[in-house]
């Protein structure tokens, strides 16, 4: 059985890539505008690449870009629950700073804020249930330049609560979570009776 841990990875990555796919030309267009900026870094240049759209600039002796990334899925697929899959309709609201040296990333760090809902419904019709998420984390490349696996990473906050009737406290994490693999906070989500409860609190 996968962990709690990786059930959140797996879904918010599957979320994720729903949302990029709809993102990417809209990216682009904002990447060849922060090019013209005065004293930018083309985002291109730098090793790993800064997303799309990013505003790069040199800051003494590293280089500095902001991230933004946002996400409004409209009735996108969420997570598969014993009574069908749930979809979500909201905001995925990212702040972030990478910071580069010689051209490598050292460091990154970046704040989300997830506010929605999620139905049984294609059509977002029916019972729904309020999801929302508040956290942030620091990413650290020992050897810098690497990809995303390469770093590692510390997150606060709570990662993900989902509300509404009959719920309560009974599907969310939050804590502090550590690059060794230690955690600390709350972990209700994603077991067979949290499952359940979403369940019921939707009619299924």
């Amino acid at each position: 059985m996968k962990s709690i841990r990786a059930e959140l990875e797996i879904t918010m990555r599957r979320f994720v890539t729903l949302a990029l796919s709809l993102l990417t030309a809209a990216s682009l267009l904002l990447a060849s505008a922060s090019v013209a900026a005065a004293g930018s870094v083309d985002p291109s240049t730098l090793q790993p690449p800064a997303p799309a759209g990013s505003r790069c600039h040199d800051a003494g002796n590293q280089v500095i870009c902001d991230t933004i990334l946002n996400f409004y899925p409209v009735n996108e697929p969420f997570l598969d629950a014993p009574c069908g899959t749930l979809y979500i309709t909201g905001t995925d609201l990212r702040d972030g700073f990478r910071y580069y040296s010689d051209g490598l990333i050292t460091h990154r760090h970046v704040t989300g804020a997830l506010n929605g809902t999620l139905t049984l419904s294609p059509t977002g019709e029916g019972p729904y249930l309020k999801i929302i998420a508040h956290w942030n984390w620091w990413s650290v490349w020992p050897v810098p330049g690497g990809d995303d696996e390469d770093s590692l990473t510390t997150e606060s906050g709570l990662d993900l609560r989902v509300s509404g009737p009959g719920v309560g406290a009974g599907f969310q994490i939050a804590g502090h979570f550590l690059p060794d693999g230690t955690v600390h906070g709350l972990f209700t989500a994603f077991s067979d009776e949290s499952m359940a409860l979403l369940c019921e609190a939707l009619g299924a």
